[in-house]
């Protein structure tokens, strides 16, 4: 073998150290030990050939070639870095709402959590526990229209008047005076119905309709003039008559039951046209 092979042979040695010894972990390792290998093989053929066929050190060096490229692992580039711009938990190639305000709770999709269905995330959702299918307001809590206490949705009687004590079904309780109207005129001397009067008594149409759990006592109430027994009864045939025009307007008569009690209690003294105005009226009380 003549020197200048020697000297190729040598320098292929040296590469495959210099090679080896540069794989750890900075490149792609069965490339560059295959590479050596081709010429480490192909240097040391030529070497133990000791003479100058070209075709021995070319299969020597394809034989290294592939050993090195056997011999030495597949360079393990380690787990991918995790992206999650939110901060949420949920890697940003899954996560479906990759935006969420940080320390927002979220499901496993990454979206923010609502434990309730209500459509207010548990983050913002200031009564947590409402059950599934309620109307809620945008707080999470179910409405109380008329903050009696008493939720919408099992409340029998929503439109109940503000400030009245009302019982576990959100209805005025027994013996609460739930409307008092005024001015509810009949023909003279009559329990005849006034055009006026009709007018009036759609406000109480409006709060039976309202409020489907209320039953009511339509009381009748007069001024003094007149004997007591004449205006008892005077007065009940009157309540009689504001129930039927109810019904006529689709009320419950079940509802509702009619009582008069003449001028047994008035609200002013009978000492004046305006007063005894006020004495003749009608209340509709709560009861069981």
């Amino acid at each position: 073998m003549n020197k200048g092979l020697k000297l190729i042979a040598a320098a292929c040695l040296l590469s495959l150290l210099a090679g080896c010894s540069t794989t750890g972990g900075h490149r792609d390792t069965r490339f560059i030990c295959a590479l050596v290998g081709g010429v480490v093989g192909g240097g040391l053929g030529t070497i133990a050939t000791d003479n100058d066929e070209a075709e021995i050190g070319i299969a020597a060096g394809i034989i290294g070639a592939g050993l090195g490229y056997l011999a030495c692992p597949q360079r393990d580039e380690g787990p991918a870095p995790i992206i999650d711009g939110d901060g949420d938990g949920v890697p940003d190639g899954s996560d479906a709402c990759p935006a969420t305000p940080r320390g927002t709770p979220v499901d496993a999709r990454g979206c923010p959590l609502d434990s309730d269905g209500d459509g207010v995330v548990d983050g913002q959702d200031r009564c947590p526990g409402t059950p599934a299918g309620t109307r809620v307001d945008s707080t999470g809590c179910v409405p109380d229209s008329d903050g009696d206490g008493v939720a919408d949705f099992t409340d029998q009687c929503p439109a109940t008047p503000r400030g009245t004590p009302v019982d576990g079904r959100g209805c005025p309780q027994a013996g609460q005076r739930v409307l008092s109207l005024e001015g509810v005129t009949f023909g003279y001397d009559s329990a005849a119905l006034t055009d006026d009067a009709r007018s009036t008594l759609n406000q109480a149409v409006m709060l039976l309709r309202e409020n489907s759990g209320l039953r009511v006592r339509v009381e009748g109430h007069t001024d003094s003039r007149g004997s007591d027994a004449y205006n008892l009864a005077l007065s009940q045939r009157r309540a009689q008559a504001v129930v039927d025009y109810l019904t006529s307007q689709g009320i419950s008569g079940s509802r509702m039951v009619a009582e008069g009690f003449g001028e047994s209690r008035p609200v002013a003294p009978n000492d004046s046209a305006a007063n005894m105005a006020r004495n003749r009226r009608v209340d509709f009380v709560a009861i069981d």
